[in-house]
């Protein structure tokens, strides 16, 4: 239990930004577990240094820890609360690097790999509805990471462009694996709102897995209840207007005059 002099001081030091040289970097590496050079403290300030820059090359030669040099000033960006951080690597070092952060800089990480691709997707898709031409349906399991990383298990979520009803069925997929009780708002437009996201939505609940549009696992059912709300259009707004006979014929006789 801490005081409220304590929580305020914790909160101060969490959020203030600034400082300058080693200062800088001081409170980036408080939680880091790594044994530094002084060369790679330079090649970090440097990278740092000027706000106008816009990028820097660290080109040291091998072995002399460009990953370290790399990997202080994502702390110190991290630590600065500026977490939107893509790191790109070739394929076989991409488990090295994330495992590197978590365990030298405590900085937690997604890889994006093949199991986020569109053709994961569309395999999935197509598990619970085969004839379906839908063609860009995002991985399940890439909304499911970011849902984990970034919710609590009672959040409401919007996808204010649904698709195929992808994030719908990763937060029933959450729930179902961590016993949350988060909800989803969809909303789409598209035809397929009836062909493709309402049928998956079914389906998901019904049975965790499926393959050429049957269930494998109907054990795994779940209950559950999701509402459809349709909102009319323009279009559709003008096209069930109705009038009067009377209101109909006093208008045309006032358009008789003004002609």
């Amino acid at each position: 239990m801490i005081t409220d002099y304590h929580a305020n001081y914790y909160a101060h030091e969490l959020s203030r930004v600034g400082g300058a040289g080693v200062d800088r970097l001081g409170r980036a590496l408080f939680d880091a577990c790594v044994d530094l050079n002084p060369h790679q403290i330079e090649a970090a300030l440097f990278a740092l240094r000027s706000p106008l820059s816009k990028g820097v090359l660290l080109a040291d030669e091998v072995g002399l820890g460009k990953t370290i040099e790399a990997g202080l000033v994502l702390c110190q960006y991290w630590a600065e609360r500026r977490r939107n951080i893509l790191v790109i690597t070739p394929a076989s070092l991409r488990k090295q690097w994330a495992l590197e952060l978590s365990e030298k800089f405590n900085l937690p990480s997604i890889v994006l790999g093949s199991r986020y691709s569109s053709d994961r997707g569309i395999k999935e898709l197509r598990s619970l509805l085969p004839t379906t031409d839908f063609t860009s349906p995002k991985s399940p399991l890439f909304i499911n990471d970011i849902l984990t990383h970034s919710t609590c298990d009672d959040d409401s979520i919007l996808d204010y462009f649904a698709g195929s009803g992808t994030t719908g069925h990763a937060v029933i997929k959450l729930n179902r694996e961590d016993g949350g009780n988060r909800k989803y708002i969809l909303v789409e437009i598209g035809d397929y709102f009836d062909t493709v996201l309402k049928p998956r939505i079914a389906k998901v609940v019904y049975s965790e897995s499926w393959k050429d549009g049957k269930p494998t696992a109907r054990h795994t059912g779940i209950s559950h209840c999701f509402k459809t709300i349709r909102l009319e259009s323009y279009e559709d707004t003008l096209n069930n207007l109705r009038y009067r006979e009377e209101a109909r014929e006093e208008w045309e006789r006032d358009f008789a005059k003004v002609r």
